[in-house]
């Protein structure tokens, strides 16, 4: 599936982001640096019926565009959609990509970690979303490369820069709720909003 010049390849970065913290805004550096795609578009999900969250999706948009914001600022190659928490899309890929496909000179390019890969068999409308979509697949710190699908747009992400940040919004979400130190791992944007808001126990 070849993309000609005049295209803007968009990569769709969704998730949880409960919360979004520094290897999720790691990511999108590797992303834009990399030359595989012009933009990102960081998609919070919404409150989901097949996986409980622990904030509410309007928190998590409010949060993920406070680190956004703070990481790339005036950077319009990233921006955040609400697309999915405010219900104007289904809360599938595959919604993702029939939205961005239908605008013109737009090629969107799905973000995966490579963990999901055996997963993507259990995605809505998989098989369409497989012979539809481009995937950008990243590589995790500490964890065995695997083969990607020999069938379908599948590519690694080749940034000129390696970046791990070896840790997760459930390690997170406990850190914030004992008040640990959160230095490097969660943007201080972020980590303010969590207090104001008394999100995940964090003292206000």
């Amino acid at each position: 599936m070849a993309v000609d010049a005049q295209t803007t390849r968009l990569a769709i970065y969704g998730g949880a982001f409960d919360p979004i913290h520094n290897g999720h805004l790691a990511t999108i550096g590797q992303l834009l640096a990399s030359g595989q795609v012009d933009k990102v578009v960081v998609v919070p999900s919404g409150d989901r019926p097949d996986k409980k969250l622990s904030v509410s999706a309007m928190d998590r948009l409010a949060m993920t565009r406070l680190a956004i914001e703070e990481a790339f600022p005036h950077d319009a190659r990233v921006f955040v959609s609400d697309l999915h928490t405010a219900g104007t899309v289904g809360y599938g890929t595959i919604d993702l990509v029939d939205h961005f496909s239908r605008q013109p000179g737009i090629a969107p390019y799905v973000i995966l970690g490579q963990e999901l890969l055996g997963d993507l068999s259990c995605w809505r409308d998989s098989a369409r979303l497989q012979a539809i979509a481009r995937f950008i697949v990243i590589r995790r710190p500490g964890t065995v490369e695997q083969q990607l699908p020999k069938e379908g747009a599948y590519a690694w992400l080749q940034a000129p820069h390696d970046v791990g940040v070896l840790v997760s919004s459930t390690t997170l979400r406990g850190m914030v709720a004992q008040g640990l130190p959160c230095a490097g791992l969660l943007p201080p944007s972020v980590l303010a909003f969590c207090r104001s808001r008394g999100l995940y126990g964090a003292k206000t």
